[in-house]
């Protein structure tokens, strides 16, 4: 992704947030600059960008759970070889612990306009009149482990991945207004299958599949998993 031209960062797409942050060159937290140089950060300088224009106060996100906050303002932003002009995004500077140990600068939230932060102007808001289908679609590698760097999937704006993806597309309608969510008619891991119809989210910013403690005891006895209740993986 490249802001102003001048300034390139590493984000991590999120279809479960609507706004976009990066770090701030006077970010405060531990660590936020990263720990060595091998995990060195770029950070957000507006006084080097000529496309900057302060916005109305500050900000308060969550990231994975945990508050982020920092400032607002409105950027040229460019990816995939699209530029959203003045887009709203934040400019954090106090972030969790978490976030040190991400090899990311920031978030792009490509969620629904409901979950808006302050009312700000969501990519998907500047993104999809641009496009030639009102749509994107998202691979993911399946990777152990990625160089830094490297490429772990690919994301496609305004069509299809013909490539990666199956041709045949199963439309499901949205359960709610504020997350890609949808209903889940039953699913089966091993031995163990459950029929019950369930509501899911889909979130690109996740690692993990999550589920009630009851069904994630169950997998795990049909599956002989090792699980660590107290952390929850």
């Amino acid at each position: 992704m490249l802001v102003s031209h001048t300034q390139s960062f590493r984000l991590s797409l999120d279809t479960a947030s609507s706004f976009l942050w990066v770090l701030d060159i006077n970010c405060v937290s531990k660590d936020c600059h990263g720990t060595s140089d091998y995990d060195k950060k770029s950070t957000y300088n507006f006084s080097d960008s000529s496309t900057f224009v302060k916005g109305a106060g500050t900000f308060v996100a969550q990231f994975d759970g945990q508050p982020i906050s920092g400032y607002l303002g409105k950027e040229s932003v460019s990816f995939g070889g699209l530029t959203l002009k003045n887009q709203d995004f934040g400019s954090a500077q106090v972030l969790p612990q978490l976030y040190v140990d991400l090899p990311i600068d920031g978030v792009i939230g490509f969620g629904l306009p409901a979950m808006a932060v302050n009312g700000t102007r969501t990519p998907l808001d500047g993104l999809l009149p641009m496009l030639d289908q009102q749509m994107f679609s998202v691979w993911m590698d399946r990777k152990v482990d990625t160089s830094r760097g490297g490429p772990g999937g690919l994301v496609t704006f305004g069509a299809m991945d013909t490539v990666n993806c199956f041709a045949d597309v199963n439309w499901v309608p949205l359960t709610v207004k504020s997350y890609w969510g949808f209903d889940l008619d039953g699913f089966k891991v091993a031995s163990y299958e459950r029929k019950n119809k369930e509501k899911v989210i889909s979130d690109t910013g996740s690692g993990w599949i999550g589920a009630p403690p009851a069904v994630i005891s169950a997998i795990v006895k049909a599956t002989g998993a090792k699980y660590a209740w107290n952390w929850e993986i």
